[in-house]
């Protein structure tokens, strides 16, 4: 197994600074929970979901199922799908210093990503919408099984 840098177990979530914070929990093909840390390790890839596509990709392993969470209320994104999507989004209005931030979290089916805009960290449902896998982020995506680069 690779020695990348992720936040595993709910334990180790449980004890981190990102136990207030929003995040994404994949449970991976070899029984793994990972927790979304961002930042934690200064000298690495920022961003969790990338170390997470990195981590996957080395050790052939895919995400079984995907869930969001802040504290103790958790939403479920997708399982036993072909492959998973994140992003964070944030939006504002000219003149106003109120901004709204996201998290989209989609699921993977054949070439079809269904997504879906969630307020954070409430995790309220604002938006669901379909986009075709081609015409998305591939820094966004985790496909189980195969590459996407």
């Amino acid at each position: 197994m690779s020695d990348t840098p992720l936040l595993r177990g709910f334990q180790g979530w449980r004890n981190s600074p990102f136990f207030d914070k929003p995040v994404w929990v994949a449970t991976l093909s070899n029984g793994e929970e990972i927790y979304q840390d961002d930042g934690a390790y200064p000298e690495e890839e920022r961003s969790a979901w990338i170390r997470l596509a990195n981590y996957c990709k080395q050790n052939k392993l895919g995400i079984d199922v995907l869930k969001a969470r802040f504290k103790s209320h958790e939403i479920e994104v997708g399982r036993n799908v072909d492959g998973f999507y994140f992003c964070k989004a944030i939006m504002g209005s000219m003149g106003s210093s109120v901004c709204t931030h996201y998290y989209i979290l989609g699921a993977v089916k054949k070439d079809v990503v269904t997504k879906t805009k969630w307020v954070v960290p409430e995790f309220i449902s604002e938006e669901e919408y379909t986009d075709p896998l081609s015409e998305c982020n591939t820094d966004c995506l985790i496909i189980n099984g195969r590459p996407i680069n």
